[in-house]
């Protein structure tokens, strides 16, 4: 639960998966390995809903599929 309100609370759609990382690193104080470790879980067992129609990559923008109201 800390890791997903660190990571609603810094993400931000355009910005790079590394750069994600680093802040939630910094924000959690916390290995960058683990916190990339806490990211993938989170995706696979869909409690982060990353949008797959967008590569997924750490060099690349981190897209979430739009929530549906």
């Amino acid at each position: 639960p800390r890791f997903l309100l660190a990571f609603e609370s810094v993400y931000k759609s355009n910005e790079l998966l590394s750069e994600l990382v680093a802040r939630l690193t910094k924000t959690l104080r916390l290995p960058n390995s683990q916190v990339l470790d806490m990211f993938r879980y989170c995706a696979w067992s869909g409690q982060i809903d990353i949008s797959l129609g967008h590569p997924l990559a750490l060099n690349r923008p981190l897209f979430l599929n739009q929530k549906k109201r």
